[in-house]
């Protein structure tokens, strides 16, 4: 295919290999997502697939686990989050 000069919704102008790399991204992404709903989408309909965070169902788990009460549960979990966050800092 032969591509002329063209423009983004914000100006930005892109040649010819600019616009094969945003296609061939495209491509790739377009991919991903018909593999993944083929292997992932089934089990969701079926209800074999969690959300993947309910913090609720999350301190709910924790409490059944540690034998904690909600307040307890949901300060040490609190704690450990803060904890977590500074170490990436």
């Amino acid at each position: 295919m032969q591509f002329e000069k063209a423009q983004l919704n914000n100006g930005t102008d892109l040649g010819p290999d600019r616009i094969t790399s945003y296609r061939e991204r495209s491509l790739v992404q377009n991919s991903c997502k018909k593999f993944i709903g083929g292997v992932y989408g089934p089990m969701a309909d079926a209800g074999m697939l969690t959300q993947p965070l309910d913090p609720a169902s999350e301190v709910k788990s924790f409490m059944t686990a540690s034998g904690m009460d909600q307040k307890a549960a949901t300060e040490a979990l609190t704690n450990t989050e803060a904890f977590a966050t500074g170490l990436g800092n």
